[in-house]
């Protein structure tokens, strides 16, 4: 049996219905269930990242501030220009970077 402890913590109301709902649906048993699935998936999703989610995930704790043998500027982040673009394609329909932003600007 896996040792747990008892948080409390405050969500938004629109989140708290978002889980909810995935309760009703049947994907979880319970919201706690649901809350600490996301939370693994979150840390999991960090472990596998780049030396800046490893800096993200020390932030959330804590413990970046009083780290004094970062340095900032040695942080190197990859990316895969045509998978990003094929992605962008797939998701807007174009890949005319002005069309994207209209497309963006009025969703919000």
């Amino acid at each position: 049996m896996v040792n747990t402890v008892l948080i409390q913590i405050r969500i938004p109301e629109k989140l708290l219905k978002r889980i909810e709902k995935l309760c009703e649906e049947g994907y979880y048993r319970n919201k706690g269930d649901a809350i600490v699935d996301a939370i693994r998936h979150l840390l999991e999703r960090y472990e596998r990242g780049s030396g800046l989610g490893k800096l993200t995930e020390m932030n959330i704790m804590g413990k970046l501030t009083k780290r004094k043998d970062i340095d900032l500027a040695d942080i190197r982040v990859d990316f895969d220009e045509e998978k990003i673009m094929q992605n962008l394609i797939n998701y807007f329909g174009t890949d005319n970077i002005d069309e994207i932003m209209n497309i963006m600007r009025r969703r919000t």
